[in-house]
């Protein structure tokens, strides 16, 4: 498992939203500036 510290750069991923959509980080960086929160919830539906 990859590990990062704060102030360190994320590599570009992309990940499935619930509505079906997709969440590019890259994308999300050029529409709006700020601190961005991800939260990974692995669970069982």
């Amino acid at each position: 498992m990859s590990e990062w510290k704060l102030g360190e750069r994320l590599p570009d991923f992309t990940l499935p939203e619930a509505s079906g959509e997709s969440y590019t980080l890259s994308h999300d960086q050029k529409e709006r500036e700020g601190w961005r929160f991800i939260i990974y919830f692995r669970g069982s539906w």
